[in-house]
């Protein structure tokens, strides 16, 4: 594979050669539009509908266009384009002489010289993903992705070489972007230490800390790039300058972003310099109140460039930091009880940071060296393993007609649901009814024992179907809606109790 560094000298002979035979092809095979010959005592030739010349042979003429065309193609560097109409007319009368060999070549050959109606230069396509633009040599080329690779690479530490791709019937090339200052041999040591971080040598101890390699270890620009070779017209070829800013300055663009654990959509909104409002915008159906897990997906809106860079960059400094958590599982707990056992205290480590980072925002940082001068000590937590029971609405359908909290100047301390009288009464949770009954003003009454010490209560019933002591599971039906006791209509009166407090039953209605 060639590497090409100085453009102008290795190109030339390539660039010549091409251009020769190229327009050379392009001008011996095309056809004399219009081309008609007849019967007389001479021809005369017209170019364009103007006559240039008068021959005896119209085969004469054919071959003269041809050397015309020939001295064309090598006089000129760039690939021209022409729709030429020549004729040769036969005549009986003559006026003046005839014409033939190197006159009659002259001849054609300045008509066409004016007849010339495009010229297309040869230009550079270079290509980033879908994004193209057209610069008008390979140094603008450079200048281009180097304009890229400066706003991050400031102490020009890398340099950008374009590579020709051999197994292209075009001339095609890619980017690699290389160190300057050092030796292949320090550059396989730095992309191991980078292979290393990756986890490719994950068995290996992390080594101590020299800082030696502080700074960039590699660049490299994180979308394809490919240089084409192509002719094209001049007005399609971009200044240098306006190709720059086209291709560095940000512009908004649509990604996706992975929900993560502890995530919300003001801290997502937040993080990615995006107003709340905004992030609501552009993602339909989101609202302030939805519920967002791990692994949804969200559109956010963030201002990148055309072509992004990479880098990868070791950093050292000193930290304070802890231990990973130690767990202790207890499987007579449920999950949402925890107990610390031995509070921890932080470490202290001088440590070397392998930070990737994207256009300058970090995306990664894995330690490759450390120097621990002090041990932390672990946080030690017990833990429950029980999936706690879950609550359901103990009906289906009712409206729900009154709310947990203050009412009427007294507290009412569960929700209401009105229903026709009859409505299936149903276990909220899998439990053991511990009493049922008559219970003053909540008329026919039922109270449910559940594993995770919670209980619940039904009120207002007009039939009970369970009894004290009956095993439940959720769901089952226990009772049919009334309008007992103290009640101002035909309703389900529903309670969750934690430690004889009643609690407000929507938080923990699944």
């Amino acid at each position: 594979m060639r590497k090409y560094k100085n453009y102008r000298h290795v190109m030339k002979y390539t660039y010549v050669k091409a251009v020769a035979v190229t327009s050379g092809i392009m001008l011996l095979t095309m056809p004399l539009v219009g081309s008609r010959f007849g019967s007389g005592d001479y021809y005369e030739v017209s170019v364009d509908g103007q006559v240039v010349a008068a021959v005896c042979d119209p085969e004469e003429a054919k071959q003269a266009m041809l050397e015309a065309r020939k001295r064309l193609s090598r006089e000129s560097e760039d690939m021209i384009f022409m729709d030429v109409d020549m004729e040769a007319n036969a005549k009986e009368t003559l006026v003046g002489s005839t014409m033939s060999g190197e006159p009659l070549v002259n001849a054609i050959y300045e008509k066409l010289k004016t007849a010339e109606q495009e010229t297309k230069g040869k230009a550079y396509t270079v290509k980033i993903n879908e994004y193209t633009v057209t610069v008008a040599s390979m140094d603008e080329v450079v200048q281009l992705l180097d304009a890229a690779k400066n706003k991050y690479d400031v102490n020009n530490e890398f340099t950008v070489e374009l590579v020709a791709d051999q197994g292209r019937e075009l001339n095609v090339f890619t980017t690699s972007l290389n160190r300057v200052d050092k030796s292949e041999n320090e550059v396989d040591t730095v992309a191991s230490s980078i292979e290393g971080a990756a986890g490719i040598e994950a068995e290996a101890p992390i080594p101590q800390v020299t800082g030696e390699n502080d700074g960039m270890v590699d660049i490299d620009f994180d979308e394809n790039v490919e240089v084409v070779e192509a002719y094209v017209e001049p007005e399609e070829i971009t200044p240098v300058q306006e190709a720059i800013d086209q291709v560095t300055k940000d512009k908004e663009k649509n990604t996706v972003y992975e929900v993560k654990s502890g995530d919300t959509i003001s801290t997502i909104a937040n993080g990615n310099d995006m107003r709340v409002a905004e992030l609501l915008d552009v993602n339909e159906g989101l609202s302030e109140d939805t519920v967002i897990q791990p692994g949804d997906e969200l559109i956010l809106t963030v201002p990148e460039p055309e072509l992004s860079v990479v880098t990868k960059e070791e950093t050292t400094y000193d930290e304070d930091y802890e231990a990973p958590i130690q767990y202790i599982d207890n499987d007579s707990w449920y999950t949402t009880k925890e107990v610390v056992i031995q509070e921890g205290s932080t470490g202290h480590r001088q440590v070397t940071a392998l930070v990737t980072s994207r256009n300058g925002k970090e995306i990664s940082r894995d330690i490759i060296a450390e120097t621990v001068t002090e041990e932390p000590v672990a946080k030690i937590v017990e833990r429950g393993t029980l999936v706690p029971p879950t609550y359901i609405k103990p009906l289906s359908g009712g409206r729900l007609s009154s709310q947990f909290g203050r009412r009427w100047g007294r507290m009412h301390e569960g929700v209401d649901w009105a229903c026709p009288v009859g409505t299936a009464v149903r276990a909220s949770c899998g439990g053991t009814v511990i009493r049922t009954g008559w219970m003053g003003g909540y008329g026919n009454c039922i109270l449910i024992q559940h594993p995770d010490g919670r209980v619940t209560r039904y009120a207002h019933l007009s039939k009970i179907l369970v009894s004290p002591g009956q095993s439940v599971k959720q769901n089952d039906k226990i009772a049919l809606s009334g309008n007992t006791g103290n009640s101002t209509g035909p309703h389900v009166h529903f309670e969750i109790l934690i430690g004889g407090s009643p609690q407000n039953p929507l938080k923990y209605l699944n």
